[in-house]
């Protein structure tokens, strides 16, 4: 069922995080495959929506999944080169995501997923498509650098 979908997207990416690189790379091309293939199964809200649900639950899944904010950034990059997202969108989600709205940020996990999207955009198209991408984004990475915390003066 349709409204099942968001919910399939968000379970099958936290899955990949604890499977093999190529299993992360099949399900970038399998989301692919099921935006853009008619009968069209998903859409964009429902991987807007399955997306939202990762980021909030992706502190847990480090625990478990050291390597989650690098194979979910593989994932959305495809995600972005198939032209499904663009990266000011991934950008924007990263940004609110997290069991508080910017906790990724302050913990380092945003620009870890962010970095990760970039360098396979530029892996699979080259430095050309990425900079071209990047610049029509008018995302800025040092705002997704963690904030420097004072030390605590009592």
């Amino acid at each position: 069922a349709p409204l099942f979908h968001s919910t399939m997207v968000s379970l099958w990416m936290l899955d990949s995080f604890v499977r093999k690189d190529v299993e992360v790379d099949l399900l970038g091309n399998l989301l692919t495959h099921l935006c853009k293939s008619e009968p069209f199964l998903l859409n964009r809200g429902q991987l807007t929506e399955g997306l939202q649900y990762v980021l909030f639950s992706l502190e847990d899944a480090i625990v478990d999944a050291p390597k989650a904010p690098e194979f979910l950034g593989r994932i959305l990059a495809k995600l972005v080169v198939e032209g499904i997202f663009f990266i000011q969108d991934i950008a924007r989600a990263i940004k609110d995501g997290g069991t508080e709205p910017g906790s990724l940020l302050e913990n380092g996990h945003a620009i870890e997923v962010l970095g990760t999207v970039l360098e396979d955009i530029k892996r699979l198209k080259g430095e050309p498509v990425l900079s071209a991408l990047y610049s029509k984004s008018g995302v800025h990475l040092e705002s997704f650098m963690p904030k420097k915390r004072g030390d605590f003066e009592g």
